[in-house]
């Protein structure tokens, strides 16, 4: 189960109830330009509606389940990493169904459609991909990330980084930017990282802070590392 920060936007537009304002919108004008646009907008509804709730719904399962994954582990102090062990399994259901919802959205469409349909929408999806226990899904969404990004568009640095980390994690690889931690000798500390000496040269590249004030900011959101034999 992973656990991290991420910095999601909710997609606030209900694309089911702009169905029902989409028709009068097509036959409102006879000027050939608005009429034209608004078919363009009617189609765009009607094909998105049902993936956009299905990404939104995926999303805001995840966010559900860890806010208040942490919240209970804040409250409970010393025994909220106990607790987070005991809610592991229902967090990695979750994590399975959200996969599931997204790798059938992503066969069909593509993530450079993705993409170019709604950035705020793939961020969502983004999160999934980080939380998903399928390595392999993870490895093609990182292909399709640096297939992206050579054209300009696609993620943010950030989130390509956090990506890269889990893949390479995943096989076994170094890390890069240190975007996972793990409580060694009582610190939060990056898994399996390469070279320290330049982490933070590293993580400045692609707009994070330095690993210092990441391993702080995760300490106040999970508490101090357990002390051995605490």
């Amino acid at each position: 189960m992973k656990i991290g920060l991420f910095g999601g936007v909710v997609l606030a537009v209900g694309f089911a109830a702009l169905q029902s304002v989409a028709q009068p919108l097509g036959s409102a004008s006879a000027d050939p330009v608005i009429a034209a646009e608004a078919q363009v907008y009617r189609d765009t509804i009607q094909d998105w509606s049902e993936d956009v709730a299905a990404i939104a719904a995926a999303f805001a399962r995840d966010r559900f389940a860890r806010d208040r994954l942490v919240a209970t582990m804040q409250r409970l102090g010393p025994q909220g990493t106990a607790f987070a062990a005991a809610a592991s399994g229902d967090i990695q259901r979750i994590d399975a169904e959200n996969t599931r919802v997204l790798k059938e959205i992503i066969e069909r469409r593509g993530w450079p459609a993705l993409f170019a349909f709604d950035p705020r929408l793939a961020s969502q999806a983004h999160l999934i991909v980080v939380h998903s226990p399928d390595p392999a899904f993870q490895a093609e969404t990182l292909t399709a990330y640096e297939a992206l990004i050579r054209e300009g568009s696609g993620p943010s640095p950030q989130s390509y980084a956090t990506l890269f980390d889990d893949v390479a994690l995943a096989h076994g690889r170094l890390q890069r930017f240190g975007t996972n931690l793990e409580c060694m000798d009582g610190r939060y500390q990056p898994t399996q990282s390469e070279d320290l000496a330049t982490l933070d040269d590293r993580r400045r590249t692609v707009g994070l802070a330095p690993i210092a004030a990441y391993a702080a900011e995760i300490e106040q959101m999970y508490g101090p590392c357990p002390t051995a034999g605490g």
